[in-house]
């Protein structure tokens, strides 16, 4: 429901199940397109972490801050993004966390990050709602909330903000 699809289920006994997901057509605007922000435009200059068990939305997301020419690794578990913090603590200052991943979860990460890095900031990422994503977070712990999907625009405009917030 949450990003606008439907799933049938169809089933007959000794006959099998069908299982039908439609989801709608992912539009390629100009603004993820010619209009992307720069790193200029945003004001962006430190290194960012992407978080995400699923490879396709971390790199789309590391893609995305490509084209900003802003710096940004990626990850595929909690585990190895602890392990980047207990190398160098300030090796990043800004985390984009998803939160449901096998394993350690975005929640436990955060914990575990925030022990090596108070001051690093945290993004979650959720397909869930933001209340739901966040209730296990206090008030002040995160920096910001972006829902999946996530637009090339959203990111830009969430990094923005936590720019204009850092000045």
């Amino acid at each position: 429901k949450g990003h606008g699809g439907t799933l049938v289920v169809e089933t007959s006994k000794g006959k099998g199940t069908l299982m039908r997901v439609a989801l709608p057509v992912f539009q390629v605007t100009k603004t993820d397109t010619a209009g992307g922000a720069s790193k200029k435009d945003i004001g962006w200059d430190s290194k960012i972490l992407i978080v995400d068990d699923e490879e396709i939305v971390a790199r789309t997301l590391h893609r995305y801050l490509e084209h900003m020419r802003i710096p940004a690794d990626y990850v595929l578990s909690g585990k190895e993004c602890v392990s980047r913090f207990m190398q160098d603590p300030q090796c990043y200052d800004l985390v984009i966390l998803d939160l449901t991943m096998a394993g350690m979860d975005g929640y436990e990460t955060f914990t575990q990050i925030r022990k090596y890095n108070q001051d690093v900031k945290v993004v979650l990422i959720s397909g869930f709602t933001e209340k739901e994503a966040t209730r296990y977070f206090g008030s002040d712990d995160l920096a910001g909330f972006l829902p999946k999907p996530i637009s090339e625009k959203a990111l830009s405009d969430a990094i923005k903000k936590l720019t204009r917030m850092s000045v």
